[in-house]
């Protein structure tokens, strides 16, 4: 009996703790915060696509928080970070990546986005908390997201 709880504690702590090794979690989501540039915001996208991820998308007032929290305390020498938004398809009509959804909760920095010389199109996120349109060529750390399916789920 005792070896069975022990097995059954086991488990549900490994439920509850579903964010792959080096991933943070925040709410339903687990994030990657990577520490090398990546390259292009397109090859920054490839490598979470690689790990069954996304570039982050902080789509709600509580995520936003989150990911500026994080770069600001943990990663404040990396300078920009890859978010998955951007402004391919209509200049100044930001939408995220994976849904297509227009981008409105953005934390714009000051005279931003403003395609200067009319080459930034893709989303960063700045370690003062701002977002900044960037060119896509640009070589940067990116932020990963997936879902975290076991969050609200493991116990109950």
């Amino acid at each position: 009996m005792r070896s069975g709880l022990l097995l059954l504690f086991s488990l549900v702590g490994t439920l509850v703790q579903a964010c792959p090794s080096g991933w943070i979690q925040h709410g339903e989501r687990c994030y990657f915060f990577s520490i090398v540039d990546a390259g292009s915001w397109s090859e920054a996208g490839g490598y979470c696509r690689n790990f069954n991820a996304q570039l982050a998308e902080p789509d709600t007032p509580s995520a936003v928080t989150f990911l500026d929290g994080e770069v600001r305390d943990k990663h404040p020498k990396q300078g920009e970070y890859y978010l998955g938004g951007s402004d391919f398809f209509v200049e100044g009509e930001w939408r995220w990546a994976s849904s297509l959804n227009v981008i409105t909760n953005a934390p714009w920095g000051s005279g931003e986005p403003n395609d200067q010389l009319g080459k930034e199109d893709c989303l960063a996120l700045t370690i003062i908390g701002y977002w900044n349109d960037v060119p896509c060529n640009t070589s940067l750390p990116f932020v990963c997201q997936v879902d975290n399916e076991f969050s609200q789920t493991a116990i109950g």
